[in-house]
């Protein structure tokens, strides 16, 4: 196989090639399965990290589904489906009411499923859809689906949140809202949704009683009662109107102690505080040297959650590498002024890539050592104290990355280094995980696999990109079409 690459003067960083070759296996091959307590298929596909309160496992599925499953056997407890038909008013049925006439007996039948327990994912993935078509006719602004222009991670990329009693979900669609642990559900909410590249990936934060959604608006909300307690647009660094061309992030935002006040830092430049919702006027040099999101900055980092450690903020300022670690003193009136701490500098030039450079995945911070792994499965370890880079390790996680595939959940490594006891676990967006010893050298003790294939559609390998969860002696991992109980029965 003879292959020549010219270089284009429109590619961006080079040349990049993708080629695949794919086969099938006998339907009745065998395989073996070890340290796997149990599996089960979830509802729908998704993207969100679990949530255990006690007994019981919550996951949120496409397109506005939470299920509770109980963590001993894999069972399900219960789901809750809510789509923009539960948010329809009496007037727009009185406006519309062939519509609703459609509308009706696809929704029973979708409460019907959510009753049976039963996966269904083709029946009621069909049904959402045509629920999701159906309120364009009854008003294409308010039930938009814009929000889903691009996503590769679909409308579940935000975690669910829990103060052990309730758990509330967001979805990309707008709709979020609060459930108790039986599955009553407490308050919903549709927040305005706009056309977002990618769509909306930001899980909510909950932080003394106060739900924290920053969609296309920045949202306070009562966590009791649903009830919105500041709103306000969306914050373009530098100035001007929010246009989503380069403005928009997609990482969780992080809060830091700033004096007597909590204040939330988000990636695109923004810190506000909790107490009154407003915007802290930050010195421009100092805004810029951590890399906000605009279009004059389009390879600044706006996908990697920044960490807090001890008060610390680390954040990957750059897509190709380079962090920046800084704190925040207490807010004099309505300004901020973040000291920044360090600058560790690196990039990952000399490493493989397919399109782009992209940190995904958040850091880890381990005994004073800093990991950061990349869409493309490379490890660059930190001495933060030092700001030197100790190594770097292109990983051995199997990753199939093509810049444009069908369906959504592409191939990558977009979960984050996690520590488990003495270990670090790093999975790839194609069931391959890595156990590795943390330290100053790399040093891989194991390498696992799980292979899940057709769970979603014929021949399509589940995919892998959501942080493992660990309790005990056991690993709760939600890939795209299952949740996983690995560990002893």
């Amino acid at each position: 196989l003879l292959i020549r690459v010219n270089k284009g003067a429109a590619d961006r960083k080079g040349c990049w090639l993708t080629f695949g070759i794919y086969g099938d296996g006998e339907d009745n091959s065998e395989y073996d399965s070890k340290g796997i307590a149990w599996s089960v298929m979830t509802a729908g596909p998704g993207s969100s990290s679990p949530v255990i309160v006690g007994d019981k496992i919550f996951i949120t599925c496409e397109d506005g589904c939470l299920q509770a499953i109980n963590k001993r056997d894999g069972k399900k407890v219960w789901t809750r489906t809510l789509t923009y038909y539960d948010f329809a008013t009496q007037e727009e049925r009185n406006k519309t009411p062939s519509a609703f006439t459609e509308l009706d007996p696809i929704a029973a039948k979708l409460r019907e499923l959510d009753k049976t327990g039963i996966p269904a994912v083709a029946a009621r993935a069909e049904c959402e859809n045509k629920l999701m078509k159906g309120m364009l006719k009854v008003d294409a602004e308010k039930y938009n689906w814009a929000a889903g222009w691009g996503c590769e991670a679909g409308f579940t990329a935000g975690n669910p949140v829990t103060d052990g009693k309730y758990v509330y979900v967001l979805y990309g669609t707008g709709i979020t809202a609060c459930f108790d642990l039986e599955g009553k559900l407490i308050w919903s909410r549709l927040l305005k949704h706009v056309s977002i590249e990618h769509g909306y990936t930001t899980s909510p934060l909950l932080i003394d009683g106060k739900l924290v959604i920053y969609t296309d608006d920045f949202n306070v909300l009562d966590a009791k009662t649903g009830k919105s307690l500041i709103t306000k647009p969306h914050f373009v660094p530098n100035g001007g109107k929010f246009t989503n061309w380069y403005q928009h992030f997609h990482a969780g935002g992080v809060t830091l102690t700033a004096g007597k006040e909590k204040v939330l830092y988000y990636m695109n430049g923004e810190f506000v505080r909790l107490s009154d919702g407003k915007t802290l006027n930050l010195d421009k040099q100092k805004l810029n040297r951590l890399k906000p999101i605009n279009w004059t900055e389009g390879a600044a980092n706006r996908i990697s959650t920044p960490l807090v450690e001890n008060n610390i903020c680390y954040k990957l300022t750059h897509n190709t590498g380079t962090v920046a670690a800084f704190t925040v003193p207490a807010i004099s009136g309505s300004d901020i002024n973040p000291d920044i701490k360090k600058e560790i500098v690196f990039n990952t030039d000399k490493f493989a890539y397919y399109y782009e450079s992209f940190y995904d995945a958040a850091q880890l911070l381990h005994e004073g050592l800093l990991y950061c792994l990349n869409t493309f499965g490379t490890l660059t370890v930190l001495d933060v104290e030092k700001g030197t880079v100790l190594y770097q390790k292109q990983l051995d996680l199997e990753i199939h990355m093509p810049y444009s595939s069908a369906g959504t959940l592409k191939g990558g490594a977009s979960a984050a280094p996690t520590l488990a006891g003495k270990y670090i676990y790093i999975f790839g967006n194609q069931g391959a995980c890595l156990v590795l010893e943390p330290g100053r050298v790399y040093k891989q003790i194991a390498k696992l696999k799980i292979e899940n294939v057709g769970v979603t559609w014929p021949g399509h390998q589940d995919t892998f990109m959501t942080n493992p969860i660990f309790e005990g002696e056991r690993i709760y991992y939600r890939s795209e079409g299952a949740l996983w109980c690995i560990g002893r029965k």
